[in-house]
């Protein structure tokens, strides 16, 4: 949660005000001194405009970073939106999909993802002029 107040430029005393609690009470929440509460993670969200899934998704996989990477993409949102689409088509049937399967799905749909990530870094990058024409143009 610091790295995301931080990212977002607010001081402590912004996003104690912004959640209604004590400068006091926010620290320990940011330091995670207090125990996590989904309620005050989805106030925190809101008052970083960021993604509360991606937040909380951050806390099980033991990555603050990803917190901050999905905060404005809200990636762990649209994750679920679609999830919940597909549990609503397959209804009992999904239990019929082994782990296999299932990862060898998302790990084919991750690698698509990741491919689309470096090919916007590279054109961004190229925008920026950091880089020279691409090896196709020359």
């Amino acid at each position: 949660m610091r790295l995301l107040r931080r990212a977002r430029g607010a001081t402590v005393r912004d996003l104690a005000d912004a959640m209604k609690l004590q400068t006091r009470t926010y620290e320990h929440f940011e330091s995670g001194q207090a125990q996590p509460n989904f309620e005050r993670m989805h106030h925190f969200a809101h008052a970083t405009d960021a993604d509360p899934n991606g937040l909380i998704t951050s806390l099980l996989i033991g990555s603050p970073e990803f917190a901050v990477r999905v905060a404005d993409n809200k990636l762990m949102t649209a994750f679920l939106i679609e999830l919940q689409t597909f549990d609503q088509a397959a209804g009992d049937d999904l239990r019929r999909l082994d782990t296999l399967t299932i990862v060898s799905e998302f790990s084919a749909t991750f690698e698509r993802l990741l491919e689309e990530v470096r090919r916007r870094a590279e054109l961004a990058a190229r925008l920026q002029g950091r880089l020279g024409p691409s090896e196709d143009s020359q």
